[in-house]
């Protein structure tokens, strides 16, 4: 059974949503550290307890994005279609 080092940390919530993540903690039987965990991993991973590794995005990656439509005229009314204009 592998370890887990935790390291402490302080965080500033307003009143009102520490009673939520409280009360929410109480309903699950967790304390609030677990729960605040759970919610850290499942926010960034997607799955609690998998990490994945976001892609990095950027223009050069639309021609592998891009989709055969048959349709001529998408660049000329690229800014009707992409901004409604």
């Amino acid at each position: 059974m592998a370890t887990i080092d935790y390291i402490t940390t302080n965080i500033r919530l307003p009143k009102e949503d520490l009673k939520v993540l409280k009360q929410e903690a109480f309903a699950k039987e967790q304390s609030v550290g677990a729960l605040l965990r759970s919610l850290v991993r499942e926010h960034f991973t997607g799955r609690a307890g998998v990490h994945t590794k976001r892609a990095r995005r950027s223009v050069w990656d639309l021609p592998k994005r891009a989709q055969k439509t048959g349709a001529r005229n998408l660049a000329s009314n690229v800014d009707r279609i992409v901004y409604g204009i």
